[in-house]
């Protein structure tokens, strides 16, 4: 029974097992640092390096799908074998030599440093590390997750301890480096076998007084002699080394040669030549002289330049315990990465480079922060990779983080020497959540969009293996902390699959404060921890973004069709119109977007906005604000990726809080889906296409404020619209007609009105349900025997007869509430029979101005297919009488000033010959009595809203006449109507005056009707004086008159 390694082992033999050799693995080098032989105390750093394959067999690398290993053999301990960092001893342990307890501590414990030359993923972080030994081989394995192995064509670099004994030879082959293919599929087989050869033979370590020594324990020390014990390795900082030697081993002679390795390796990689001087002990006594030679060097030849070679001047004075030159180093070319406390090694040799010393440096540590942009932190920013809960007051959003260190994160000592804390913009809260499947909940998936089909993907994980997995959280941070031995490594793609509550407020992409940031604490060496500064997430764009827009929530969104016919195909493309509505939360600043997300198969081709009819855009509106057209329409633009949706792109910027309205062209779906319900969304965006506000929710079709007690289906209140079979009204016959007997509000008349509703017709045969929803605002009120349903038939009961149908309505009598009508229980109808009903309405104060002024009927509205959901169509409302788009502007509100006075008003109503329009307003100016209606300039405010007003604006009737009435108590203008009359319209005129004499402020009064204590009242007559209205009146603030200023 065959057991893993190069060495064999068996139990027993039970069949043959057929070897095919692995592809030969290239530049596969063991890279000493010191070559003193049997170093031990202290122990040495070496380098093992390798290339990774390209062409057939590299593009394994690119298709493994499952998890795989990276495995080291030293095969011949007696030559060389290597250590844990701490110097230990490799020896077998139960609790860490099998691939199911790997462990990130475990690779702490071994790699000092792990290096790629990939720049895009470094070298990958493993998901753990375990270890055997056996007989004269020592077996290291590193295991990496899914998806998140080698990549082909790169060079890699694992930094360890190791010792190489007397049997040492240059191209001694020491070790096999194995890369495995899929541990799932192929566990058994390599992509790639490694034989590591030693570039450099060791040589026999300094002995007697002929060689050359440091002095133990100080032999090079490092002092700035602040006290701290830590020196920070930056820009104009100078590194000195005290030297001492030992003179019983012949100390430190002139012209020997200095080697000073720079910890860590892989991060150092100096310039050529390097600027050295000797600073003397004693300059007259103990003199030192200029250092010959002074350059860096490379462990692995061509690569990283980590190490300083110096030839020690030929005039100095030989080193011991007492005297002690001093090296510095005046300009050394620093990492652009960074460390936390460490040291660094030197070995010095004869001045032919033979018997050599090894030592490690006391006294302070040296650290060093990274360079700006060597860090890597951004988030995943593409469609359907997290985010899903975006909008403020959302919890448990996923949001994938993308890190890459630099510098390594290691814990020597104890759990919590070294953490990585990410914290969030204020306002989140980081959650930690509870393992899935056995799966740590802060592993990313290997499914994102982000990574495409792309293998590798650079997905590590750190993960301490259990319990918590290594991470807290408090308020807006989510801190990873190290247990002991624990690593993270400079330079590997790191991705975090971070839970999070949002912000209670929104908060755009462009915020100041939204900032994502992460840092990093550690000890390193030292028995302190240093904090480097933070790395603000910053990206480029592209699939990553620096930060999330927390959403507002868009209000009051209604989305209604005109056509509810499904499409036939492409032959029989059944087409229409959206009308849009929505209230935004924030605003979006100038070039601003909205964007109308779609479900599969409704099609916007030709993709066309337009506005409204002109109704809808009246003040002061339904529901208190008016509602706006979109600013400056400049595009409409079709995209099905990464989502079905319209991109409207406009010149203007969407206001906070305000109500916008449009119609944009639509090709139904061929079919019903339930799913189409939930399909439609939308969302405001800036300038940067940068979302701002957005719908949490499905975008209802319809408004009601029905009772609960009234059955409807929240699929069929609260959800999207849906399909149907056919459309009552089309282009070639009109199946129903809404009459209504008077639109003056209910408020105004004390009356209600009759709905007429004929005909009523359907396409086709069909036992169906039937609901008809009036506009907002519209209160069906009426008794059961008030409701007429009835054709002139036999046994018909008079009263409930309604004119013009041939057959009863098939439902009778239905259930209501507000603006409801229902017949939740199937009834039959037929194509052939025309229908109809009347009804008592209450007429709202205003025409609905944030939905469809429009009665909608649709028979199977409770229908779960087009088999059931047979017909539907909505029929426009005419306005509801009352004054709209009231204005008053003025040139001047100084005491006394002769002032433009400039009214504009909207009549929904003519004005017939002895009516009139009446504006009555505050004391004090003065006109005449006979006054003359001007051409006023053109209304101030947006020119989106202002500029499609202008075409419509009518002018006075040329047979009308301008009376002007000044009291003590008012002024009151009246346009009095000719002959002709005042037909219905917008009309805008100015009037010269004279400012009131008397200093009068104008401060909010919310008991008027115009929300100040002063106001201009509006008022259509259908007889001057006596009335009645012929609208509902409208008013609006008067302006202060303010103190003239005296020059």
């Amino acid at each position: 029974m065959g057991l893993e390694g190069p060495s064999p082992r068996y139990v027993a033999e039970v069949g043959t097992l057929s070897l095919i050799d692995s592809n030969p693995m290239a530049e596969c080098i063991i890279s000493l640092t010191t070559l003193v032989k049997k170093q031990t105390s202290p122990f040495a750093p070496f380098i093992l390096s390798f290339k990774t394959a390209t062409a057939e067999t590299g593009k394994r690398y690119t298709s493994v799908q499952g998890p795989t290993q990276l495995r080291i053999y030293f095969v011949r301990t007696v030559a060389f074998y290597t250590t844990f960092v701490d110097g230990a001893t490799i020896e077998n342990n139960e609790g860490e030599n099998e691939v199911g307890e790997a462990r990130q501590y475990v690779c702490g414990k071994i790699f000092k440093e792990l290096w790629s030359s990939d720049d895009l993923f470094g070298f990958p972080m493993p998901r753990g590390c375990y270890y055997r030994a056996y007989g004269q081989t020592q077996e290291l394995n590193l295991v990496f997750d899914q998806k998140n192995g080698l990549s082909p064509g790169k060079y890699y670099q694992l930094v360890m301890n190791g010792v190489a004994m007397d049997e040492a030879v240059t191209d001694g082959e020491y070790a096999q480096i194995f890369t495995s293919d899929d541990m799932d599929t192929l566990p058994y087989t390599a992509i790639e076998r490694g034989i590591a050869k030693l570039y450099r033979a060791p040589q026999e370590a300094s002995y007697g007084s002929e060689g050359v020594r440091f002095f133990s324990p100080d032999g090079i020390k490092i002092s700035t002699g602040s006290g701290t014990e830590m020196l920070e390795l930056k820009g104009g900082t100078a590194l000195r080394l005290a030297l001492k030697g030992d003179i019983q081993g012949g100390g430190i002679k002139a012209n020997s040669i200095l080697r000073l390795w720079l910890w860590p390796l892989t991060q150092w990689d100096v310039a050529n030549r390097c600027t050295a001087t000797c600073i003397p002990y004693d300059q007259v006594s103990y003199p030192c002289g200029a250092v010959q030679d002074c350059k860096g060097d490379a462990v692995i030849p061509n690569f990283q330049q980590n190490y300083l070679r110096l030839v020690l001047p030929a005039t100095m004075t030989t080193m011991t315990e007492f005297v002690s030159h001093t090296l510095e180093f005046p300009e050394l070319q620093l990492p652009k990465g960074g460390f936390f406390a460490s040291r660094l090694a030197a070995q010095i040799s004869k001045a032919d480079d033979t018997k050599p010393h090894y030592t490690v440096s006391v006294g302070d540590f040296i650290y060093k922060l990274p360079e700006e942009g060597v860090a890597v932190g951004k988030l995943v920013d593409v469609y359907g990779d997290g985010d899903q809960r975006p909008f403020k007051g959302d919890s448990q959003n996923l949001v994938y983080v993308n890190i890459v260190l630099a510098a390594t994160l290691f814990s020597a000592v104890q759990t919590g020497d070294a953490f990585m804390t990410l914290t969030l913009p204020p306002g989140y809260e980081c959650v930690r959540s509870q393992d899935v499947n056995g799966m740590s909940p802060w592993r990313t998936e290997d499914t994102l969009q982000v990574f495409g089909d792309n293998i590798p993907q650079g997905t590590g994980s750190p993960d301490e293996g259990g319990g918590t997995r290594g991470w807290s959280v408090k308020e807006n941070t989510c801190t990873y902390s190290l247990r002991q031995n624990a690593v993270i490594y400079a330079g590997s793609s790191l991705y975090i699959r971070v839970t999070v509550n949002n912000p209670e407020t929104a908060l755009k992409r462009m915020d100041t404060s939204n900032r994502w940031q992460v840092n990093l604490t550690s000890k390193g060496s030292h028995q302190y921890p240093v904090t480097f500064p933070s790395v603000i997430f910053k990206t480029d764009g592209g699939k990553f973004s620096q930060n999330k827009a927390v959403l507002g929530k868009i209000q009051y969104a209604r989305i209604s069709p005109t056509n509810f016919r499904n499409s036939l195909g492409p032959n029989s493309i059944s087409a229409g119109y959206l009308s849009v509505f929505f209230q935004t939360e924030q605003g979006t600043g100038v070039s601003s977007s909205v964007h109308l997300q779609a479900p599969t198969g409704f099609l916007f081709e030709p993709c066309e906005v337009t506005d409204l009819e002109d109704v809808y855009y009246g003040t002061p509106g339904q529901t208190g604000k008016p509602t706006s057209r979109l600013p400056g329409i400049v595009s409409c633009l079709y995209q099905t990726v990464p989502f079905n949706h319209a991109q409207i792109k406009l010149s203007g910027a969407l206001l906070s809080q305000s109500y916008y309205g449009f119609r944009i062209g639509v090709q139904n779906a061929l079919n019903y889906q339930a799913s189409q319900r939930d399909g439609w969304r939308i969302f405001t965006l800036d300038d940067m296409d940068y979302r701002v506000d957005g719908t949490p929710d499905t975008v209802p079709a319809v408004e009601h404020n029905a009772s609960a007690l009234l059955a409807m289906s929240v699929t069929s209140t609260k959800a999207s619209f849906g399909l149907y079979r056919s459309q009552l009204n089309d282009q070639e016959v009109n199946r129903v007609q809404v009459k209504i007997s008077d639109t003056l509000p209910f408020a105004m008349s004390g009356k209600r009105e009759v709905v007429t509703v004929r005909p009523l017709k359907v396409p086709v045969g069909m036992k169906a349900t039937l609901r008809v929803i009036a506009p907002i605002g519209y209160i069906w009120e009426f008794a059961d025997a008030e409701f007429r349903w009835q054709a002139a038939l036999a046994n018909s009961t008079p009263s409930l007869i309604i004119q013009g149908t041939t057959a009863h309505l098939p439902g009778r009598v239905p259930i209501r509430s507000a603006n409801v009508l229902l017949w939740n229980t199937e009834s039959q109808y037929f194509p052939n029979e025309t229908y109809g009903f009347e009804a008592f309405i209450r007429v709202p104060d205003r025409t609905p101005t944030a939905s469809l002024n429009e009665f909608l009927f649709e028979f199977g509205y409770d229908g779960d297919s087009l088999a059931t959901r047979y017909a539907a169509s909505s029929v426009p409302a005419i306005p509801v009488r009352a004054l709209i788009n009231a204005r008053l502007e003025y040139t001047t509100n100084v005491e006394s000033k002769v002032n433009d006075l400039i009214f504009q008003l909207e009549t929904i109503t003519a004005v017939p010959s002895g009516g009139a329009i009446s504006m009555v307003g505050p004391p004090g100016f003065e006109l005449p009595e006979v006054c003359n209606f001007e051409v006023p300039s053109k209304a101030r405010g947006s020119e989106y809203q202002v500029e499609p007003t202008i075409v419509r604006t009518m002018r006075i009737p040329m047979d009308a006449e301008c009376k002007a009435t000044v009291t003590v108590d008012s002024t009151e203008i009246r346009i009095i109507a000719g002959p002709t009359g005042v037909p219905a319209g917008l009309y805008r005129f100015k009037l010269i005056s004279r400012n009131p004499k008397n200093v009068v402020s104008n401060l909010p009064d919310p008991s008027t009707p115009c929300g100040y204590e002063l106001c201009w009242h509006f008022q259509s007559l259908k007889v001057i004086g006596a009335g009645p209205d012929l609208d509902k009146p409208i008013s609006v603030p008067a302006f202060s008159i303010n103190k003239k200023i005296v020059q």
